[in-house]
């Protein structure tokens, strides 16, 4: 059960990078937001996240399903061909979970 209360912050800040970030758009930002959110921002944020969680906390198989967050969300502000960044964002946070257990060993 300690480790579901360690993924908490991290599940409300994928919320709010998936749910609330692309919310803006509607404020009417530029279109070039929308396209800097799902290639820049979502991306680094899943690799960065997955890579401080597992240096923090070491490995956890159910972190890889915060990604999955986001395949509501590409119905919502997106559309159809949006569903591949989960798939995406899923392969960066593997990639930062692996970095992040790098960092671990590299820390003891």
């Amino acid at each position: 059960m300690n480790r579901f209360k360690r993924l908490i912050p991290y599940f409300a800040t994928f919320l709010a990078v998936f749910y609330l970030l692309p919310f803006t758009y509607w404020l009417h930002l530029p279109k070039g937001w929308v396209i800097a959110v799902l290639l820049l921002v979502n991306p680094a944020f899943c690799l960065g996240s997955g890579m401080v969680y597992t240096a923090k906390h070491g490995f956890c198989w159910y972190f890889l399903f915060l990604p999955i967050l986001f395949l509501p969300s590409a119905f919502l502000y997106y559309n159809e061909s949006a569903v591949f960044y989960t798939w995406v964002y899923l392969a960066l946070t593997l990639g930062g979970i692996g970095l992040g257990l790098l960092l671990r060993k590299k820390a003891e």
